[in-house]
């Protein structure tokens, strides 16, 4: 009886294994179906250790800038435009939109276009929206598609707290990572997620047709990449 059990437990770590691997093989054969002369979509994370990406959570590297707008108005009145702030997005299925850290904004010198009310661990608050500019830049060898859109992003306060303790070092570039938004639905919607926690990784595949339909529909909080990334 006990060595038909001990057989029984083999036999299901040999299954869980074997449907592992099948799934390992399948997101391969995904990743190579990207055509080697078209820039890739797909932003995939890598952390030392399954407890990084538990304690960090998804985390994708970007850029905020001012709008096209006010950069060509600073531009043409002979003002500073202020340089982009670059750090690291935060996954968030939780977050209607997609936010900016108050920092981020201040350091933008973004003037906020309302006060909106937004929900919270805290319970309700009011926050201030901005109209800002959110670029994602993914690349893989030599090939890199740039993704830009002009959003309207709630703030944040003290958002870089939350990654801080952790020092990460994401890049080669020997800087701590910085959290400096949320990726929210607005975007996500436009995205496939695989999100192994076990290994320690993420995918993010950006579906560039839809981002492009829900310009042309009418949704002018996306913009869509240029033609050439496709």
């Amino acid at each position: 009886m006990r060595e038909s059990s001990l057989a029984s437990r083999t036999d299901k770590r040999r299954e869980k294994k074997a449907a592992a691997r099948k799934k390992e093989t399948a997101r391969k054969k995904h990743v190579a179906k990207e055509s080697p002369t078209k820039p890739p979509r797909t932003f995939r994370g890598a952390y030392a250790s399954p407890a990084l990406l538990t304690a960090c959570g998804p985390l994708l590297h970007c850029e905020w800038s001012i709008p096209s707008v006010l950069e060509q108005h600073l531009s043409k009145a002979g003002r500073l435009v202020p340089d982009p702030v670059v750090g690291e997005l935060l996954l968030d299925t939780g977050a209607t939109r997609t936010c900016i850290s108050m920092n981020a904004a201040k350091a933008l010198g973004l003037k906020p276009l309302r006060l909106q009310k937004g929900y919270g661990a805290a319970g309700a608050h009011e926050a201030p929206v901005y109209r800002v500019k959110l670029n994602i830049r993914i690349t893989k060898a030599s090939m890199v598609t740039e993704l830009s859109w002009e959003i309207e992003a709630q703030g944040i306060p003290n958002l870089e707290d939350s990654i801080a303790p952790w020092k990460l070092r994401l890049r080669q570039e020997d800087q701590e990572a910085r959290l400096v938004g949320l990726l929210g639905r607005d975007i996500l919607q436009h995205t496939t997620v695989l999100y192994n926690g076990k290994n320690g990784w993420f995918e993010v595949n950006f579906d560039l047709d839809s981002l492009r339909k829900a310009s042309a529909h009418g949704q002018p909080d996306v913009t869509p990449p240029p033609s050439s990334a496709t």
